[in-house]
């Protein structure tokens, strides 16, 4: 096999890895903050509001309040 050939091979395998390894990366940052969300929805310790904001325990209290007063400490 000429070298030409053998770069143009390494480079479509490079190609192929790159692309691949952005499209699981993507897909698996979604899958994961999915799953997360659900699994801390269903053990109670978060809720969805109805206009679609995230809640904290039972005082309803929203999550960016909570960590914006923690930052002073």
């Amino acid at each position: 096999m000429p070298i030409e050939w053998a770069i143009l091979f390494l480079g479509t395998i490079v190609a192929c890895v790159y692309f691949s390894y952005n499209s699981g990366l993507k897909h698996g940052v979604t899958e994961a903050t999915l799953l997360t969300l659900e699994h801390l929805t269903s053990e109670g310790l978060i809720h969805f509001s109805k206009s679609g904001k995230i809640m904290s325990g039972p005082e309803n209290k929203e999550i960016n309040d909570e960590c914006n007063g923690k930052q002073g400490n």
